[in-house]
């Protein structure tokens, strides 16, 4: 499978060479050359503007953006004048559900599929397999790459546009709530009366 990923942050550079890892041909781009340039030496196949990483792909076009929430409106426009029906983006960001379930019903009018995931783990689970949460209509003929990018027993469709993006949220709301709720409790101590030693392992 060929798969173009636009995005190659500390996430998208580890998702590419997982990817790698796994045997894909992966196209790159990225809003500044260098880290194009860097995973080229890795293997990744280099495109320097949306028309050449469009070019590079497969007749149907498997696109993952890794990229910020307020930026996949406009890179999805760059994309659109050469993506055809069939054609399928996956938006692994942190994108609020509901401009999910809107790019997916947009899309969908043009023929081509939109995939949210919520992508958990960091850049050591981008590398090594993270925990997806995918969104979206079911396809089958995705399952394999999904796999690949995910740690054992980390990967679960949600059926609906949005709805692994809904789930990411959730996710990291408990997740910061949790770790709110330890700083708060270390601080209390911290500043108690008692000489606490709060670093005993």
């Amino acid at each position: 499978m060929k798969i173009g990923v636009i995005g190659l942050g500390k996430m998208g550079k580890n998702i590419v060479l997982n990817l790698l890892d796994h045997k894909y041909e992966v196209v790159v781009n990225n809003r500044s050359p260098e880290p194009i340039n860097e995973l080229k030496k890795y293997g990744a196949i280099p495109a320097y503007s949306p028309e050449e990483f469009t070019e590079k792909l497969s007749k149907q076009k498997i696109i993952w953006l890794m990229i910020p929430a307020d930026s996949v409106d406009k890179v999805i426009s760059q994309l659109k004048p050469n993506l055809n029906k069939n054609d399928i983006i996956i938006d692994g960001g942190n994108s609020f559900y509901k401009d999910s379930i809107r790019r997916y019903n947009e899309l969908s009018k043009l023929g081509i599929e939109f995939i949210d995931v919520g992508f958990s783990g960091g850049p050591n689970g981008a590398r090594n397999g993270g925990c997806l949460m995918v969104g979206g209509k079911e396809n089958k003929n995705l399952s394999k790459l999904f796999v690949d990018l995910s740690v054992k027993n980390g990967l679960q469709f949600f059926k609906s546009p949005g709805a692994g993006h809904f789930v990411k949220m959730v996710h990291n709301g408990i997740e910061y709530g949790m770790m709110q709720s330890i700083a708060e409790g270390f601080e209390i101590l911290k500043n108690s009366k008692y000489k606490l030693n709060l670093f005993v392992r």
